[in-house]
């Protein structure tokens, strides 16, 4: 699907059936004035995936363009994969603020804003070699747009794996012209050998799973000198760090490398407290127990940023007298997934129930989806077999977590998403 084309046709693949959401809201989709959106599920070559645009309806055409209006608010996809398709993971021009890899689908993203776009109509030169050929590279900027969501959701099949199962859950967000998500290595699980491609990342690769991403852009916007600066924002989900990884979210964070290569030039990108200035200082928080790396000061032409994310080890320690005997420390296993879920709400008031896992405490909270930083917490008691939380929610859209707590250490949370009236 290209933008500016006839709603409801895929350049490539076939069409998918997809409600939106604006704000929680349902959006009344290919009406004079409102919004149009297009999913395709594409299966070709090594491409697997499900494209989704999202667009300004215009007499039957799906303009690209979103305004400033649209800039800060949720746009909420929903759509069931096709039948043996397994979703993995989301990449977006925009923030993809929440992602549900089940069926069905449900992805949120606020649009990629202020976003400054090579137009290649004129250029057919540069298809295939946007990011190799030194003239297309260095076009100038076509046009600023103020707001654009345009992505896709991996997937997939039995008879084609590939290697984004290792991070399924996981989501990327850029603001660029152009960019490019690739990821190399194994899971590497505490039990797993080298198995897969080498992540390139000096020979550590059995011990780490590599994210690349490339991206390009204008060096200047549109009026050819205000600088061009972009976004990049990588998420990992706490199930995944656990089955993936070991250990939580902070024990990855203190494990990740990230470094920046444009030309010949490779640089490492250094983990900040504060808020990064330049594209080569990022930041790392936490969010429903996953990782949150975000480089919000991205500059252009041509940056690659590779992102190593290695395995937890587990410590050991060993005395050096001959009387006292080797002592192995055992690591905190993450407790699981919470069962036997139930949700229900009531007058705004949440109640969740769960098997009740004796050892573990429990903490639910809730973050509302159109403004991130709005978080509640709710209360929880322990019966003989049961756990009940209570959480009171006002109106809008909420992604709800109940997490299990062995001492400090969080694990894999139970999560769904309610939209209160």
């Amino acid at each position: 699907m290209a933008a500016d084309d006839a709603v409801s046709i895929c350049n490539s693949g076939s069409l998918v059936a997809a409600s939106l959401k604006i704000d929680g809201e349902a959006a009344q989709l290919n009406t004079s004035g409102g919004f149009a959106l297009t999913v395709c599920r594409i299966l070709s070559g090594d491409q697997q995936m499900y494209s989704v645009l999202i667009g300004l309806y215009d007499s039957g055409v799906l303009r690209e363009d979103l305004t400033s209006v649209h800039a800060d608010k949720t746009f909420e996809v929903t759509f069931t994969p096709t039948a043996g398709d397994i979703p993995t993971t989301a990449d977006f021009y925009g923030k993809v603020l929440s992602f549900l890899a089940s069926s069905p689908v449900v992805v949120a993203v606020q649009p990629a804003k202020n976003i400054s776009l090579v137009q290649y109509g004129n250029h057919s030169e540069c298809r295939g070699v946007e990011y190799t050929n030194a003239q297309c590279i260095g076009l100038p900027a076509s046009v600023d747009r103020a707001a654009v969501v345009l992505g896709q959701i991996r997937f997939d099949t039995s008879s084609r794996p590939s290697n984004y199962s290792k991070l399924a859950g996981a989501t990327v967000s850029a603001t660029a012209n152009l960019y490019d998500f690739s990821l190399l290595g194994p899971c590497p699980t505490a039990t797993s050998g080298f198995t897969g491609t080498d992540s390139g990342d000096g020979g550590s690769g059995r011990e780490s799973t590599t994210l690349n991403i490339k991206l390009a852009g204008p060096h200047f916007k549109f009026d050819g000198s205000t600088l061009n600066s972009g976004a990049l924002e990588v998420f990992i989900p706490q199930s995944t760090i656990t089955s993936c990884f070991g250990g939580g979210s902070e024990q990855l964070a203190n494990t990740a490398a990230v470094t920046r290569t444009e030309g010949n030039e490779s640089k490492d990108v250094l983990k900040s407290v504060l808020t990064p200035i330049n594209g080569l200082e990022y930041t790392t928080s936490f969010a429903n127990g996953g990782l949150k790396l975000s480089i919000p000061a991205v500059t252009f032409s041509q940056p690659t940023y590779k992102v190593v994310l290695k395995k937890t080890i587990a410590t050991t320690s060993t005395t050096t007298t001959t009387t006292a005997p080797k002592t192995t420390l055992t690591p905190v296993v993450s407790p699981a997934k919470p069962t036997g879920v139930t949700w229900k709400i009531a007058v705004r008031k949440l109640t969740i129930s769960a098997k009740l896992v004796t050892g573990l405490k429990y903490k639910v909270s809730a973050v509302l989806q159109s403004v991130k930083k709005t978080q509640r917490s709710g209360t929880c008691k322990t019966g003989k077999t049961l756990v009940t939380c209570t959480i009171v929610l006002t109106k809008g859209s909420w992604r709800t977590s109940l997490m299990p707590i062995r001492g400090t250490t969080a694990g894999a949370t139970a999560a769904k998403t309610f939209l209160v009236r």
